[in-house]
């Protein structure tokens, strides 16, 4: 996958998911662009993530959660999601990698329960 459709995809992803969360949305969710590819210049993709809010954050790593279930990712899709899950991590649970698997596994049971 192409840089740009990665972008893209990502926003797309964060546009997708947000409202299933009820936190307010008073910031916009998509990630600024660069001209740079996100994988040459990781640390400012990554940057560029973490300047979303968790709210967008969580969006993105339970659409990634979502579409990894239910097919094999492409390499742009997995390191999308593994950039996003890499900022969820450390602005929305201060890098406490036990306090993020609870809150996925009761969002995911929640979806469970929602179907």
């Amino acid at each position: 996958m192409k840089p740009g459709k990665i972008r893209c995809a990502a926003v797309l992803w964060v546009a997708a998911a947000a409202p299933v969360f009820a936190e307010p949305q008073t910031q916009d969710c998509q990630v600024q662009p660069s001209q740079a590819d996100p994988f040459v210049d990781r640390v400012a993709t990554l940057s560029r993530y973490e300047q979303l809010p968790p709210y967008c954050l969580k969006a993105v790593f339970m659409q990634c959660a979502e579409q990894a279930n239910q097919q094999m990712l492409d390499f742009g899709s997995a390191a999308t999601c593994s950039i996003a899950y890499e900022a969820l991590l450390k602005r929305g649970f201060s890098g406490d990698f036990q306090a993020l698997i609870a809150w996925w596994r009761t969002q995911r049971n929640e979806s469970a329960s929602a179907n």
